[in-house]
């Protein structure tokens, strides 16, 4: 038993050093107090958010500039999404999903609208939620009770801004 435990802790070390890289690297980057570690095999930037290494494919500085409307969650928010858009197994939901969860919040999914919503709850005009919304325009604004993030194609950078703004990284303006 000794020697799983022996095992474990190896492991948990080597694999605590991968994530963490070089604490020390002069290729760390600073913002607003959030210290980002280079991936050790270039795959973005590590940080810490809640205690937990998260890796993010772009720094706060590359996001900063994506428009955002001040926003603050309750305890629940829905992941709100259009099923004839973005599925709810889709990586953009889930994305949105875990790091609210990340941040202590319930985030049970919701669809916007019924057609082909199966078996999830359909958004109340009183529901707390975040919706991904596809736009030629990349931004983060307030409508109703829902912080939706809007963009064309690629929904990483204004994913990465909300979470940023989310966890305090990149300050409400």
């Amino acid at each position: 038993i000794l020697g799983i435990v022996g095992l474990s802790l190896i492991a948990i070390m080597v694999l605590g050093g991968i994530f963490l890289g070089d604490s020390g690297s002069s290729n760390a980057q600073e913002y607003n107090g959030f210290r980002f570690i280079p991936h050790p095999q270039g795959q973005g930037w590590i940080t810490s958010l809640a205690n937990t290494q998260v890796l993010f494919q772009y720094l706060p500085s590359d996001v900063e500039s994506i428009s955002a409307e001040p926003f603050s969650l309750g305890q629940k928010v829905y992941v709100g999404f259009d099923p004839q858009e973005f599925p709810e197994t889709s990586t953009e939901i889930q994305l949105v999903k875990a790091y609210l969860q990340l941040s202590g919040r319930s985030a049970p999914l919701a669809c916007v609208r019924s057609d082909g919503c199966g078996d999830f709850p359909l958004l109340r005009s009183d529901d707390e939620c975040v919706v991904l919304r596809s736009s030629s325009e990349a931004k983060i604004y307030k409508e109703d009770q829902c912080v939706v993030l809007q963009a064309s194609g690629d929904f990483t950078q204004v994913i990465h801004a909300f979470v940023f703004r989310l966890f305090g990284v990149i300050n409400h303006a």
